[in-house]
């Protein structure tokens, strides 16, 4: 497991993140996703070009919940929030920047949109639903019981 940072080698903008797998995997994972996506880091790659930027390991960190912890605070430190490619503050109880949540707003169609109490309650337990047919279909089709 490791921490690592992709640095964009014409502006010095960069993105860090934490993968469980090797870096040449994660290298290509972002290249092959800049193709389709528009997460701030793969517009950069298609604007730029994948030759202008540097992928390299910053820590190895052994443990899943440090390591995202780290990111976090790698990412605090390079500001990569919001003068880079990050749009979360990274970790598994990421925090969104007030670009990113307005811009989620936009494409969801939730600007300025608020829900009342009685929809919020109908989403819930459709999603709870929604879990429970999800574990039962996994069950079945691996014949867990």
């Amino acid at each position: 497991m490791l921490i690592y940072k992709i640095t964009n080698l014409i502006n010095k903008k960069c993105y860090i993140g934490a993968t469980t797998t090797s870096l040449a995997i994660r290298k290509r994972n972002h290249i092959w996703t800049s193709r389709a996506e528009d997460y701030p880091i793969c517009k950069a790659i298609r604007k730029y070009g994948e030759d202008n930027f540097s992928f390299q390991v910053i820590e190895i960190e052994p443990n899943k919940e440090t390591m995202h912890k780290r990111e976090q605070y790698y990412i605090a430190l390079y500001d990569s929030m919001n003068n880079g490619y990050n749009g979360t503050s990274g970790g598994l109880d990421c925090v969104y920047s007030k670009e990113t949540k307005k811009k989620l707003s936009i494409v969801n169609g939730n600007e300025n949109h608020k829900r009342s109490k009685e929809t919020k309650k109908k989403m819930s337990i459709s999603q709870r639903e929604r879990r429970k047919r999800e574990r039962s279909d996994y069950a079945n089709r691996y014949k867990i019981f």
